[in-house]
């Protein structure tokens, strides 16, 4: 499926054991439309890429195996923390 939306694309987030902070996103880079393999990275990373201009938005598989794009992804400060926000 071509997807035109986005620089990166998130399909997975990873929560700490209690459940509250994001410790780990699959990252995967829209190479000319479609989505490329996944990287693990930090949410920082997500924070710093999105600070720098790149653009990012959430996906998820269809049943036919297609991607559907999902929410764009944005940096919110929570307590002076600057945290991705889905």
């Amino acid at each position: 499926m071509n997807i035109d939306f986005t620089d990166y694309l998130i399909s997975a987030v990873h929560y700490s054991h209690s459940g509250g902070c994001i410790e780990r996103v699959y990252v995967h880079e829209n190479q000319d439309g479609h989505v490329g393999d996944y990287t693990a990275v930090s949410p920082q990373w997500v924070v710093q890429m999105i600070n720098l201009g790149y653009t990012f938005s959430t996906i998820s598989q269809s049943e036919d195996g297609g991607w559907i794009k999902g929410r764009n992804v944005i940096v919110d400060n929570v307590d002076g923390v600057d945290c991705i926000k889905i």
